[in-house]
């Protein structure tokens, strides 16, 4: 009657710890295979669903600092540099306009648009590029002067340029718009 008992425990036992053994692959898989995390300005990281990036809000469980996505699995992007975090990766045109004005009081007007190149927008922690099979345009956070937002459009002067003002329409405006205003901002 005792062995019996000590069978039947030992096969509770066993089927118990398989059952958590399978869970907690589960997760670990489900955590490895996420995308996007969000990173703070001290470091800890975040699930993407933590934050509106419409709004800018970040949820009540966060702490209140900024935070900026970090996608772990990324597309080919040309020319990335193995210490570059991506940020953002996603559909848009890039135009130029003729101005001397700043970014910020420059109004939109399609046909003064000049169409430069059409493939995906990525802001990777060096560099907000566009490309496609063909071509490359890299503007270095470093280069650009100052950033203005017209109509969904994002107007780029760049330092050391006078007349020309790089335009980018990017199809998910909200998260492109909230990340480089927080990497502008630092």
């Amino acid at each position: 009657m005792v062995i019996l008992f000590l069978i039947i425990f030992i096969a509770i036992c066993f089927v118990l710890f398989i059952i958590f053994f399978i869970k907690w692959s589960e997760a670990k898989i489900k955590s490895v295979s996420s995308d996007v995390y969000l990173k703070n300005v001290s470091g800890n990281l975040y699930d993407e669903s933590a934050i509106d990036f419409e709004d800018g809000k970040a949820h009540s469980d966060m702490s209140h600092e900024e935070v900026i996505p970090i996608l772990k699995e990324t597309r080919d992007i040309p020319g990335l540099d193995v210490s570059e975090l991506v940020h953002f990766v996603g559909g848009g045109r890039l135009y130029t306009v003729e101005s001397e004005e700043m970014p910020d009081k420059i109004k939109i007007d399609r046909n003064n648009l000049n169409f430069v190149l059409e493939g995906t927008v990525a802001i990777t922690s060096k560099n907000l590029l566009i490309f496609n099979r063909k071509d490359v345009k890299k503007f270095p956070h470093g280069k650009i002067e100052r950033l203005g937002w017209e109509n969904g459009f994002l107007i780029i002067k760049r330092k050391g340029v006078k007349k020309k003002r790089e335009v980018f329409e990017v199809h998910e405006s909200g998260p492109f718009r909230y990340i480089l205003k927080a990497l502008h901002t630092r």
